[in-house]
């Protein structure tokens, strides 16, 4: 708790009116046969890792958006599982690693049984 915390009063402290949004893009979705697989994802990988660099270059805070489950999230009553937490499918592509002083926020929601 403390690491996080210390982390996110440096990323007030970045903060200006800029960031870089890194949203999903994890194993799960972007690996070729991948529980969700998203083939066009791979398509911009170029254009995410250039925005990347050019937001290190500028020193613009860059934040990643993961999705991320329990094993029995009821989610998974509509969707094939995927981004369970702790496994390999939840984790940002090796290509797109954040760096050190990048943040990662790891959302977790579920679907309504009525949805």
């Amino acid at each position: 708790m403390v690491n996080s915390l210390k982390k996110f009063r440096l990323l007030q402290e970045k903060m200006g009116k800029e960031a870089l949004l890194v949203i999903e893009m994890l194993n799960d979705f972007i690996e070729v046969g991948a529980s969700l697989e998203v083939p066009a994802a791979r398509k911009i990988l170029p254009y995410v890792k250039r925005r990347i660099k050019e937001a290190r270059e500028k020193q613009i805070p860059i934040i990643y958006i993961c999705d991320s489950h329990r094993e029995n999230d009821q989610e998974f009553e509509k969707w094939p599982k995927h981004a369970i937490y702790g496994t390999r499918g939840a984790e940002i592509i090796e290509e797109l690693k954040p760096g050190k002083d990048d943040f990662i926020v790891r959302r977790t929601f579920s679907y309504p049984k009525a949805y």
